[in-house]
């Protein structure tokens, strides 16, 4: 199955305001979650999670057409 993966890092909810944070969903593996969605730097108050974005990206290549025609 393809798909693409995002690295992401537990923070304290006191320093979430400093990412991006995601939404996410749990999966039948432990250490894997399902991202449903992205917030940018959000109040702890507002944090879907305190699952911070940490900028490591591995894409499926299909991706990369869907940005071309945007």
């Amino acid at each position: 199955e393809g798909g693409s993966v995002i690295a992401l890092m537990e923070v304290d909810p006191e320093q979430i305001h400093l990412y991006g944070c995601a939404a996410v969903e749990t999966t039948a593996e432990s250490d894997v979650v399902r991202v449903t969605g992205l917030v940018e730097k959000p109040e702890a108050a507002e944090a879907p999670s305190n699952l911070a974005v940490i900028g490591r990206y591995v894409l499926d290549p299909a991706v990369f057409d869907v940005l071309r025609t945007t």
